[in-house]
């Protein structure tokens, strides 16, 4: 008897090492699971989480959008093209105005890659990248709105952040958005297939063609973050789950973080 029963305890002491042991498996793979899909969507949402953080005053007025005298209004001479656009809708007297900022801005800029400038060095170059392209067209936007009176027609234009892919190339991009017929249509200021060396704002409408630029065929785009300026001084912005989940260009978490270590190091 006793051997029977020494016997029975080795084996229930066998059996509890055993549920332990799978109980310690299904606790680290329950661990590991939890931070692969923590890093996966950290790693997903951390570029965007950086772009949302920066979409603000600090971000607009470093491009002097904001302030009066209008330090980037002097350089375009915005107050020359002022002009009392009229249309069968408000998206359509919008899409006048970002048609004449477009060709303002077009008349200093060409699309081209600067990095490391100071606002002072891009103000004095002619060439600019996808986001100062937008940035100066829709500021010019804006500039022509609030001193044409039409300051409700703010809410129709939005900046916008993510990825973008032509037949050309592809890449993280940045551009403008504008509301036709209650949706979001994309904008593309980075084209330029038109010369305004001499701009005449009751042309410009018929003359600077949608079709090169306005909700292009051959590009698509996907959204990380969307951000408007609003008719009470505010920034809008949005977050575009899809377009973050869906992304092949997001910057990895561990490139933010190097950069930032890199920049902490400097």
């Amino acid at each position: 008897m006793p051997i029977a029963c020494g016997a029975a305890m080795d084996s229930v002491s066998l059996e509890q090492q055993n549920m332990i042991k799978h109980k310690t498996k299904n606790i680290i793979l329950i661990f590991v699971t939890f931070f692969m899909l923590t890093y996966a969507i950290l790693d997903k949402f951390a570029f965007s989480f950086l772009i949302y953080s920066s979409l603000d005053n600090d971000f607009f007025t470093k491009h002097e959008m904001y302030k009066t005298p209008n330090i980037l209004q002097d350089k375009f001479e915005t107050d020359k093209y002022l002009f009392d656009y009229t249309g069968n809708s408000d998206e359509d007297i919008a899409l006048k105005y970002l048609k004449l900022a477009h060709a303002i801005t077009l008349k200093y800029y060409n699309m081209g890659k600067e990095d490391d400038r100071t606002f002072e060095q891009m103000l004095n170059d002619s060439i600019a990248d996808c986001s100062d392209m937008s940035i100066f067209t829709i500021s010019n936007y804006i500039f022509l709105v609030k001193n044409s009176n039409h300051e409700d027609l703010l809410n129709y234009i939005r900046f916008a952040t993510g990825e973008a892919e032509s037949k050309s190339q592809s890449g993280l991009h940045a551009w403008l958005e504008i509301t036709l017929d209650g949706k979001w249509v994309p904008f593309e200021t980075t084209v330029d297939w038109f010369d305004f060396i001499k701009i005449i704002p009751d042309k410009i409408p018929e003359t600077h063609d949608e079709k090169y630029y306005l909700n292009l065929p051959s590009w698509k785009y996907k959204r990380y973050v969307t951000a408007i300026y609003t008719s009470d001084n505010r920034i809008e912005k949005e977050f575009h789950f899809w377009g973050i989940i869906t992304s092949t260009k997001n910057k990895s978490l561990l490139y933010i973080l190097s950069n930032i270590y890199h920049s902490v190091l400097k």
